[in-house]
Formats: C-alpha cells, sequence, structure tokens
C-alpha cells in the first residue's frame, strides 16, 4: 500500500485488513517481525505501516465514528491508535421528525443522524471507557448503555444530560459515574423527584438550563462545589417563597464558592443579593441580568468590608456611575454583559 494513498474504508473493514501475519503465494503463513512493524516497509499489509502514518491515515475527516469501530475492533494495535484519534468529548441523543428517526451523534469533528442504536452500543464499547465529557439525550436506552460501557471509566469527569423527565432513574444507574463527577450539566429536566442523595461530592461545577422542579436538587449540598450556573430555569413561580427559601439556604451552605450565573433569572429574591455578598466571602464572578444601582451599591459596600483582597467581578446588563468608585476600591468591578 502507497504510504500517501487516500485510505478509503470497505463496506467490511474489519474483515478486510491483514493483521499480525501474512500468507505468500505458497499458502505458508509469515509472521511479520517486530522491527519491521515499525517502519514503512513495501507491503500490502496496513499494518506494516509505523504508528505517525496510521494516526495520520486514521485522522482522515472521510472516516465515520463506525469506520473507527471497525478499526478499533480488527486488532489491538488499531485500537490503541483509534482511541487517540476518536474525540474525547461528544453527545449522543435520539431524535424522531417528519423525516425519520435515529441517533443523533455529535462532536467538534463529527456530526451524523442517522446511527441505529446498535451503533450507539459499538460506539459506547470501543470508545466510552476513555471520555473525558459525555451527552446524553431522553433516550434511556442509552443511559444503559452508557451504563454498560462507561461505569468504570475513570476519565469521564462532564456529564450532560438533556430532556429526561427525571433524572433519578439516571444517578441510579450512573452512580459510579456521578461518584466521580466535577461538572455536571442539566437541560431541559425535571428535577422534581431528583434522589435525596446525589452523591457527586467531587462535584465542582453544576450548570442548571431550563430545568422544573429544581428545588430538588437545591437541597443537596455539593461540599467542592465552586461555579454554579443557573439559566432560564423557573425559581419563583407559584411557589415563590418556597423556592426562594431552598435557593438562598443552597447559598448559604456553599459559601466556598467562587462564580455563581443567575443570568437566565428574571427576578432576584431581595434577600438574596444580601446572602451572596455576604455569606460567599471566596466570591470572584458574580452574573446576573438585571441589577439597580443601588443593589448594586449595597454588594459594594458588603464586599469592601471584607479582608480578603481578591476582586468581586459583578456583571449585569447596566452600566452605573458607581463604576468610577468601584474601580478606585479595586474589590469590585463592573461589566456590562453584551
Amino acid at each position: 500500500m502507497d504510504v500517501h494513498q487516500e485510505f478509503v474504508p470497505s463496506s467490511d473493514l474489519s474483515s478486510s485488513l491483514a493483521i499480525d501475519n501474512q500468507t505468500n503465494g505458497n499458502g505458508t503463513t509469515l509472521t511479520l517481525p517486530t522491527e519491521q512493524r515499525r517502519t514503512n516497509a513495501t507491503g500490502p499489509c496496513l499494518n506494516n505501516l509505523n504508528e505517525d502514518c496510521l494516526l495520520e491515515i486514521f485522522s482522515n475527516k472521510s472516516l465515520t465514528p463506525i469506520d473507527l469501530c471497525s478499526l478499533a475492533e480488527t486488532c489491538t494495535r488499531f485500537k490503541q491508535i483509534t482511541q487517540r484519534v476518536f474525540p474525547k468529548e461528544f453527545g449522543i441523543e435520539y431524535w424522531d421528525d417528519c423525516v425519520g428517526l435515529g441517533y443523533e451523534f455529535k462532536s467538534k469533528k463529527y456530526y451524523r443522524r442517522d446511527y441505529t442504536l446498535q451503533d450507539v452500543e459499538r460506539i459506547l464499547k470501543n470508545f466510552g471507557p476513555y471520555l473525558s465529557t459525555l451527552k446524553i439525550g431522553r433516550d434511556l436506552a442509552v443511559v444503559n448503555l452508557v451504563a454498560q460501557y462507561c461505569a468504570d471509566n475513570v476519565t469521564l469527569k462532564h456529564l450532560k444530560i438533556s430532556e429526561l423527565k427525571s433524572i433519578q432513574g439516571v444517578r441510579v444507574q450512573l452512580n459510579s459515574i456521578f461518584r466521580q463527577l466535577l461538572k455536571l450539566s442539566i437541560y431541559d429536566c425535571d428535577l422534581v423527584i431528583a434522589s435525596s442523595n446525589m452523591d457527586c461530592d467531587s462535584l465542582i461545577e453544576l450548570n442548571i438550563f431550563n430545568s422544573c422542579g429544581c428545588t430538588a436538587i437545591l437541597r443537596h449540598t455539593f461540599p467542592n462545589l465552586r461555579r454554579f450556573i443557573w439559566h432560564c430555569s423557573n425559581i419563583y413561580s407559584r411557589r415563590a417563597n418556597d423556592e426562594s427559601f431552598y435557593f438562598i439556604n443552597f447559598i448559604e451552605r456553599h459559601r466556598h464558592i467562587k462564580a455563581i450565573n443567575l443570568e437566565g433569572v428574571p427576578a432576584y429574591h431581595s434577600e438574596l443579593l444580601q446572602i451572596i455578598s455576604s455569606s460567599c466571602k471566596e466570591l470572584e464572578e458574580l452574573v446576573l441580568r438585571d441589577l439597580s444601582e443601588n443593589e448594586f451599591s449595597k454588594i459594594v459596600k458588603v464586599v469592601e468590608r471584607r479582608e480578603q483582597d481578591h476582586v468581586l467581578t459583578v456583571k449585569c446588563n447596566y452600566k452605573f456611575n458607581y463604576l468610577d468608585d468601584c474601580d478606585e476600591n479595586r474589590k469590585v468591578k463592573l461589566i456590562k454583559l453584551n
């Protein structure tokens, strides 16, 4: 095979590749020497190519995730190389519309919408144990496969969950993954019956987007939480007093938090800003949608009394004349959101 020839996967890639042995014209089996495997020796076997050439070939954009699965299933050497090529961050979600239905695979390098559940299983079986970030959608069959093939993954640190009626079942199935997560992002989910024990003590960042029943998760304490993002979620509804109470208590219990983003929250309880500025003494960034100059001045007064020298950056939709004084004090910095 010419090293510079473009590699085009066949329909049955795994059966078309010679592995460790070759057969000559007389039917005699020849074992490939170790030295020859490290060089680009002339021969018809793809395995004759050195690792750098194989990395270049396997990185070709014409190869799909399923092609890489076929390569990984061919031999140990190819599996190790494809694991280096395959993206460490991707999402798998179920979709159905007037065109049809299937599973969507999305990463920075690959995007495809016509995968079957069997394709998803091959992907997770070959590459699931080496992921760092995974997004799963509303199909519980994918959750089952993640539990089967990614449960012992020590590199998976960021889990994204979207469009699930309840994350409780997911948490139970993926308990070993939850225990080691550093970042959890929840999109369009129902958190009403979230477990009383999330078992996410290692969690550093929690992001909640467009989800309901959020008071359930606000009852939890994450001892290592440093960043909290709440975007367009309905904190204040008919049960405004109860929900704001849980939210305020959540902030009070996480005094070591360094960043709070409430840009998606349309209104704030008057007590909330006071608790944030007084309790979170290590806070370095606060993002709000709306903030009056009077509220901002109260935050500044509280922060200025701190003994710590670090600066609190406040981001909101307005820019106040108070900004000049804050810059002189250097403990509060105001930035207008775009």
